[in-house]
């Protein structure tokens, strides 16, 4: 199941459709379990952050992706976003209280380009993009 809860006026309509069609995507590419649903909001442009994904239960997240005018990174954030999904859904990474990497890798005691959990979901956003945009 997938709700849009929230979007800024600064997304168009080919942009949402452009995020849904990849989230779809996402879901058969990375095999995520059917039963996964996902609060989607479509947040103002940020200069910080590309997306955000929350664990909400085993089963529920929350995805935030902040507008971004190239919509070749908005889609590669959305895979990555995804990925995420998938490593809370698998158990691979969880909170223990804070983000916990199946080996014990804590956010707090590492660098972010080191987080297995981020090393991971770049590499996968990567690929899946490229089998995305072949496929298209």
């Amino acid at each position: 199941m997938l709700d849009i809860i929230k979007q800024s006026k600064q997304w168009t309509e080919s942009e949402v459709e452009a995020v849904l069609n990849t989230i779809v995507y996402a879901f058969h590419a990375l095999k995520i379990p059917g039963k996964t649903s996902i609060e989607l909001k479509l947040e103002k442009s940020h200069k910080q952050y590309e997306g955000l994904t929350l664990q909400q239960s085993l089963k529920k997240y929350e995805v935030r992706l902040f507008h971004n005018k190239d919509v070749i990174t908005l889609l590669a954030t959305v895979l990555h976003e995804m990925v995420h999904v998938k490593q809370f859904r698998t158990g691979k990474l969880g909170y223990s209280p804070v983000l916990t990497w199946e080996d014990g890798t804590r956010e707090n005691d590492t660098p972010y380009s080191k987080q297995p959990w981020e090393k991971e979901a770049y590499k996968l956003e990567g690929k899946l993009l490229k089998k995305m945009l072949t496929k298209a």
